[in-house]
C-alpha cells in the first residue's frame, strides 16, 4: 500500500515516466549473409522486429531457408541494404522449374510505412498460374524503392505482381532480364517499357491497383515485368 502511494506521488510530481511498448524506441537489427548478425536470417529478424524497426542487410549474397520467400507479416518496418548499394546486397533465390522461390511477400495489409529498399532480387521463379517471382503484393501498399529485379520468371508479372487493389509505391527500380511466361489477359499500358500490365475484365482493361510507379528502367525483360491486376 505504502509503495503504491509513493509511486502515485512520484508520478503526480513528474519524477517518473511510464513507458508502454508503443513508446519504445525503434531498433536497428543487422543481418549478415554468414548468419553472424543479430539474427541468422532475414525472416528471423522480421519475426522479432517491432513497428518502426529497421533491418539492415550487410553486403554479400543471402540465400537459402530464411532468406527467400520472406513475408513481412504486416509489420511497418524497413528492410534495406546497410550500404545503400543494391548491386552489392543480393537475395539469390535459386529458383527454377520444380523449385519455386520468390523474394518477398506482402500479403498482410502492409501500408506505405512498410519499406523494402536498395537490394538485388535475383533468379526468382514461380510456376504455372503464379505471378511475381521477385515480389508479390496482395491488397497491400508497401514502399519499394531502389530494387534491382534480375532474371525473375513467373507466369505473369515476372518480377512484381500486385493483385486485389492496394496502392504500392514502386520507384527507382531496375528490371533486368525478367520473363513473364504467359501473355493472355494482359494489356500493356506502357508498351515502350514492357513494364506494366493490367488484366482484362469483360473486354476492358481494369487497372485495379492504384500503384505509384516512378523513375524505373528495364533492360532485356520480356513481356511485362510488373503486373497490376483486379479480380473484378
Amino acid at each position: 500500500m505504502r509503495s503504491s502511494l509513493i509511486l502515485s506521488m512520484l508520478l503526480a510530481a513528474g519524477s517518473i515516466t511510464l513507458f508502454t511498448p508503443a513508446d519504445s524506441p525503434a531498433v536497428t537489427h543487422i543481418v549478415k549473409p554468414d548468419s553472424s548478425g543479430d539474427f541468422a536470417t532475414i525472416k528471423g529478424a522480421i519475426v522479432a522486429a517491432a513497428e518502426g524497426d529497421s533491418i539492415l542487410l550487410t553486403d554479400g549474397v543471402f540465400t537459402g531457408e530464411g532468406n527467400v520467400d520472406v513475408n513481412f507479416l504486416g509489420k511497418g518496418i524497413t528492410v534495406r541494404s546497410q550500404s545503400g548499394d543494391a548491386a552489392a546486397c543480393i537475395i539469390y533465390l535459386e529458383g527454377g522449374p520444380g523449385n519455386d522461390h520468390r523474394g518477398f511477400v506482402f500479403h498482410n495489409g502492409e501500408g506505405l510505412g512498410t519499406s523494402l529498399r536498395d537490394i538485388t532480387i535475383r533468379n526468382g521463379y514461380v510456376g504455372l498460374y503464379h505471378g511475381g517471382a521477385g515480389i508479390s503484393c496482395d491488397y497491400t501498399s508497401p514502399t519499394i524503392t531502389g530494387i534491382i529485379f534480375e532474371n525473375c520468371s513467373a507466369s505473369s508479372g515476372g518480377a512484381v505482381w500486385c493483385v486485389d487493389g492496394g496502392s504500392p509505391y514502386l520507384g527507382q527500380c531496375s528490371f533486368i532480364g525478367n520473363t513473364s511466361r504467359e501473355e493472355e489477359h494482359c494489356s500493356s499500358r506502357t508498351p515502350s517499357m514492357g513494364l506494366l500490365s493490367a488484366t482484362r475484365s469483360l473486354g476492358t482493361a481494369q487497372p485495379g491497383a492504384q500503384a505509384s510507379i516512378c523513375g524505373n528502367r528495364t533492360l532485356g525483360s520480356t513481356r511485362p515485368s510488373l503486373r497490376l491486376t483486379t479480380l473484378a
